[in-house]
């Protein structure tokens, strides 16, 4: 019952998304753990700062663990230029992860500015995911 009541807030994670120039997602991150936020540049140090955020908690636990050239060192986490904001200038996405398997995410995600909600069965899904709702949201602004 412990984990039940644990578990909820510790798999959300929110992202906003402030620019996606050239297929670049920027902005940040929140959670639970971050809850001034973290800034990523990239696609993958936007998986990387979630990962780790998952891994320090280790919850939800992941099924395997992953496979490194080298052990990984302690970097300290990028820090955020903007605390508590928490909608992207593009968009906004809140992501629930239910299981870590299969070394990918399973979970749902919703776009907020979109209001739809979405599964997810791996960490490349999401990202399709996420990139269909960036996309609808530029052509949109282009009409």
């Amino acid at each position: 019952m412990e984990n039940r009541t644990r578990g909820e807030p510790h798999r959300m994670i929110m992202i906003c998304i402030d620019s996606f120039d050239s297929d670049v997602p920027q902005g940040h991150i929140y959670s639970q753990q971050n809850e001034d936020g973290l800034s990523f540049n990239s696609l993958m140090q936007l998986l990387s700062i979630a990962e780790d955020n998952f891994e320090k908690i280790n919850f939800p636990q992941a099924f395997l663990k992953m496979r490194e050239f080298q052990p990984r060192t302690a970097a300290p986490p990028p820090t955020s230029s903007e605390s508590k904001m928490r909608k992207g200038r593009l968009a906004t996405f809140s992501i629930r992860l239910m299981f870590r398997q299969n070394a990918s995410w399973q979970g749902s995600v919703s776009w907020l500015e979109g209001s739809s909600e979405e599964t997810f069965r791996s960490a490349l899904e999401l990202i399709f995911l996420m990139k269909s709702a960036l996309d609808s949201k530029k052509q949109t602004a282009i009409a």
